[in-house]
């Protein structure tokens, strides 16, 4: 059928990204609609699983998804708009929903396959966790309130 189209005449650079939900920003994703990005896997469960996508048996979307519990994760499309900015802001705000709902945090690597990897995310994750969010290593998984 036939719409209406509209044309935009802009001096400077100017982006625009429409997230999934339907939010219309100009020039950077606004905090709500980075927290709707952040927070769609959001589960019930009180457990979180973080830790490698690519090069595992599990990637640990799928195990997450397996179990029924929380995890991060944006589609590449949006997140290859987004700038490292808004990316860890994204990430930040999961792991601070996650942590104000109390989640421990299990992994699809054991301790030890984390501490060899290059430098990453997960790495970044696991010291936010450690040093904003008083979370602790128990075992194979962090924990909330500083552990035991």
């Amino acid at each position: 059928g036939l719409h209406d189209v509209f044309n935009l005449e802009v001096q400077v650079d100017h982006t625009y990204h429409v997230s999934a939900s339907g939010v219309l920003v100009h020039n950077a994703m606004s905090d709500d609609c980075l927290r709707v990005l952040a927070t769609a896997n959001l589960t019930s469960s009180g457990v979180t699983v973080l830790g490698k996508f690519r090069n595992v048996i599990t990637p640990y979307t799928k195990m997450a998804q397996d179990l029924k519990h929380s995890y991060y994760s944006v589609d590449q499309k949006i997140w290859s708009k987004l700038s490292p900015r808004e990316q860890w802001r994204t990430n930040r705000m999961f792991l601070d929903a996650i942590a104000d709902k109390g989640d421990s945090v299990i992994f699809n690597l054991k301790r030890g396959q984390i501490s060899k990897l290059p430098a990453s995310d997960l790495h970044a994750e696991i010291d936010y966790l450690i040093r904003v969010r008083d979370y602790s290593w128990s075992g194979q998984r962090l924990i909330p309130g500083g552990g035991i």
